[in-house]
């Protein structure tokens, strides 16, 4: 009898603590997501029965709620998925879904069971040094371990071991290939080596499959390689990369997909790429040292491939050019260019690239300027458009004419042209279009600091210089600023003002007397009413906010892009880059200011920290909110504590390269609005 007693309750208890179990999956406290409940420390999600994942966990808020994982666990109830040791599976355990990213552990062996590892499945998990596949896995998704963002991927791995009786897959040293040996999968992110020479029996590189390696400096890839796919070597240390196998006369055409060797900072030289017939989107994007290459050659189509490779030389483009983007060599992508005399869609003139829009009547239009040394650029008679993006990022471009039969004038074009003094404008032009991060007074970035003279033709009938500055006939509308310039003048005729607030070198600012629009204070410009600012000058390091003024933190612009994780930018005008201190004038309603820092009277909100404030700061206890702009840009801002109250904040490690930590509650959200990793920020979780 006693027995008996000790059984039922031995029964009682385990259907209660199954009960419990499954009340615990469904109701656990902490943050809910898309996908269940994460626990109050970050490390376990817990999938209810009811949930089915559209996506890999990895891409719900780029992982944002996953990045603690240590586990998974599943309600037994649910139809679709399970748990094994922490790992989550689909319910016959023939899909691995999901590896959490700080489950411990260096080696792991992908049961037999498992025929598919889904996309992302491993990504961020640091601790894994081997992965074994078994005999049944079929299909290992190229983005298993890696995607997009550099850093994320498994940045430990040295080696994949794959079953002899895998049917699909083998192993090589360490790297993934298909069993035929004619797709390279993955090599380790951890692998050692400086060399690598692939296989010859290799064709097709995958997505990523170089990504986060950071010991190979050469790469040889063979002539029978047609395709490299999305970000293969993003991000890697290679410094030369040989594309036809050490063949001068390889015939097979290749394809360099997007990404495909982006943000390769320490690349300097490609050769055998004679036979590349086709990039993609950003494939070269910020290989800021490459200097020399033969792409070109073999060419057909050019999309957006080059931006931002400052140091490349020359590009030799043949007849078998068909298409280029008009954003190909966009920020300095290409310092001279040369096009065969038989291409009938393209030419080159001194080094400039254009596109023949009417070959009946020779008309052309400038797609790229040259940007060798102190570089002036004239207007050819029969050029009768300028690209958006002919001069951008071009910093050896010392003077601009347009001229010809060009009758309308981008500023987007000569964007970030750093070495640009003089720009002429003839009167032929009729029609000059703003900067597109032109938002009234704030320019972003444009960085034209050394630009100190625009002249018009006296017969424009449009548009007249005066004072070195750009004006609509009349001086009603002002369009454009000599940034370099040491002194401006507003016209008393001017009503109507564009681009005072960014990057510049303006010391003297003058309103004429009879202008019933501006006012300078302090050598600062207001609308009349002074609620506004209209033109900032870069030299202050201290400025005080008249009583007035109602609006001073959009003097420092930001522009930000939804799911910034994922790939959000700052578009700063730098007109502030000195201010060490904001301080208030009595009697201002809407600001106040705490230790050179301003907040907002009535909400308490933080607005605004100066870029150039030192040391670092403890934001205001009681503060609940801060500007999503207030702390995207600061120059010497070390560490950031933020108070339990803030549920919130943005920081851009790309903008605040000083900023080594930051201090936040648990429950904080912090977003870092940079397409890079990370960039040195440490986010520590307190309370």
């Amino acid at each position: 009898m006693k027995r008996k007693g000790i059984l039922l309750i031995a029964i009682v208890f385990m259907a209660l603590a199954f009960q419990y179990a499954n009340s615990d999956v469904c109701h656990v406290a902490g943050k809910k997501t898309a996908y269940g409940t994460v626990s109050e420390n970050g490390e376990v999600l817990y999938i209810p029965k009811t949930v089915k994942i559209a996506d890999g966990l990895n891409f719900e808020y780029d992982g944002y709620y996953y990045k603690s994982l240590k586990k998974v666990v599943v309600s037994k109830e649910n139809k679709y998925y399970k748990s094994v040791k922490g790992v989550l599976y689909n319910k016959k355990g023939t899909e691995l879904v999901h590896y959490p990213a700080k489950k411990s552990g260096s080696t792991y062996k992908i049961p037999s069971s498992v025929k598919y590892v889904d996309c992302v499945a491993f990504i961020g998990n640091k601790n894994i040094k081997k992965i074994i596949l078994g005999k049944n896995v079929k299909h290992f998704d190229d983005s298993a371990l890696n995607f997009r963002t550099i850093g994320k991927g498994c940045t430990e791995l040295e080696k994949i071991v794959v079953s002899k009786e895998n049917k699909y897959y083998k192993s090589v040293n360490g790297v993934l290939y298909n069993k035929k040996g004619t797709k390279l999968v993955v090599y380790p992110a951890k692998k050692s080596g400086s060399t690598y020479k692939l296989p010859s029996t290799v064709n097709y590189i995958g997505c990523w499959a170089f990504m986060g390696n950071e010991s190979l400096k050469n790469i040889t890839i063979d002539e029978n390689v047609t395709k490299i796919d999305e970000g293969a070597f993003k991000g890697t240390k290679i410094e030369h990369i040989e594309l036809s196998g050490g063949k001068a006369d390889a015939g097979k055409k290749l394809k360099l997909m997007m990404d495909a060797f982006a943000q390769c900072s320490n690349l300097k030289e490609i050769t055998g790429g004679y036979r590349v017939s086709e990039t993609g989107w950003m494939t070269f994007e910020l290989c800021k040292n490459l200097q020399n290459m033969d792409i070109g050659k073999g060419l057909e189509k050019l999309d957006y491939s080059f931006g931002g490779c400052v140091s490349l030389n020359k590009i030799c483009l043949s007849d078998k050019l068909k298409d280029i983007n008009g954003d190909a060599f966009v920020d300095g992508g290409c310092k001279e260019f040369y096009v065969e005399d038989t291409n009938k869609k393209y030419k080159s003139i001194d080094g400039s690239l254009y596109e023949i829009t009417d070959s009946a009547k020779g008309s052309m239009k400038l797609l790229f300027s040259a940007n060798t040394s102190d570089f002036k650029y004239v207007t050819p008679d029969n050029v009768v458009e300028v690209s958006d993006s002919a001069f951008k990022g071009r910093d050896a471009v010392k003077e601009i004419s347009i001229g010809g039969g060009v009758t309308e004038f981008e500023c987007d074009s000569i964007q970030n042209c750093s070495g640009l003094e003089i720009l002429r404008l003839s009167s032929r032009v009729k029609k000059i279009v703003r900067f597109r991060w032109d938002y009234g007074c704030y320019v972003s970035d444009n960085n034209l600091s050394n630009l100190k003279k625009i002249e018009v033709d006296a017969g424009n009938a449009k548009y007249e210089s005066y004072n070195n500055e750009l004006f609509t006939k009349g001086r009603k509308r002002a369009i454009l600023l000599p940034y370099g310039s040491k002194n401006i003048i507003i016209p008393k005729e001017t009503e109507e003002f564009y681009g005072g607030i960014t990057l510049n070198k303006f010391e003297k600012i003058e309103v004429e007397k009879g202008n019933k629009y501006f006012t300078v204070k302090d050598n600062v410009v207001y609308d009349k009413d002074v609620t506004n600012i209209m033109v900032f000058p870069t030299y202050k390091t201290t400025y005080t906010l008249p009583a007035t003024l109602k609006e001073f933190p959009a003097m420092t612009f930001r522009y930000v892009e939804d799911y910034l994780d994922w790939a959000g930018t700052a578009e700063i005008t730098k007109a502030d880059m000195n201010l060490s201190c904001v301080k208030v004038a009595k009697g201002n309603k809407y600001f106040k200011a705490v230790d050179g820092v301003l907040y907002a009277k009535k909400t308490g909100q933080l607005e605004y920290y100066p870029p150039a404030k030192k040391g670092s700061y403890k934001i205001l206890k009681g503060t609940k909110t801060v500007n999503d702009n207030a702390f995207v840009y600061t120059r010497y801002l070390t560490e950031l504590t933020v108070p339990r109250s803030v549920k919130s904040i943005v920081i851009s490690p790309r903008d605040s390269a000083s900023l080594k930590k930051v201090k936040v509650s648990k429950k904080c959200k912090v977003t870092k609005m940079t397409k890079r990793e990370g960039a040195g920020v440490k986010i520590v979780r307190v309370g």
